[in-house]
């Protein structure tokens, strides 16, 4: 057999066994897409509830809508950390569009302009990633703006942790008393 029919053979295996491990119905991908991508939120006295519940911390990513790098942290780290399944029990993660005209509740349950929650955090370039408790109080350093992927990842792991630590000692440190 010639080389270019070897490879047009492997062409052609590949392609068939990549059509049959696509998802079989647009029903199915929409999902799949879903699933694994950031959650907005305009709730975060409910997401505060869930953190307190589950003992975790909040990342709480500020986006805008036209921001390519908040894309490419998505992308890259983001909706990855979410589709591995390895942070369903360390952290909450949720996005906000700072560019958005909305009225959000916050940590106490009030409806309040989003701006005022941008403000409160002295948010002024996106994205910006904030660790925080479920009463809103950061953990961690943010992570303002994304450098280079390949470490960025390790920077957000480190701040996941440390806000955990925080967390977890001030939960025994409150039964202790």
């Amino acid at each position: 057999m010639s080389t270019s029919k070897k490879l047009l053979s492997i062409i052609l295996l590949t392609s068939i066994f990549g059509i049959f491990s696509l998802p079989s119905t647009a029903s199915e991908q929409k999902t799949l897409n879903k699933s694994y991508k950031i959650k907005t939120t305009s709730n975060l006295a409910k997401i505060g509830r869930k953190a307190a519940r589950k003992q975790v911390p909040i990342l709480l990513e500020f986006a805008a809508t036209d921001c390519s790098y908040c894309v490419l942290l998505e992308n890259e780290i983001l909706n990855p950390m979410l589709l591995s399944g390895d942070y369903n029990d360390k952290v909450i993660i949720r996005k906000v569009y700072i560019d958005e005209d909305l009225t959000v509740k916050d940590f106490n349950g009030r409806k309040i302009p989003l701006d005022k929650i941008v403000l409160r955090y002295g948010i002024y370039v996106t994205p910006t990633i904030i660790f925080i408790d479920h009463k809103g109080k950061e953990l961690a350093k943010r992570l303002i703006g994304i450098n280079t992927v390949e470490y960025f990842g390790s920077d957000v792991d480190k701040a996941i942790d440390l806000s955990i630590k925080k967390i977890r000692k001030n939960q025994y440190s409150h039964h202790s008393q």
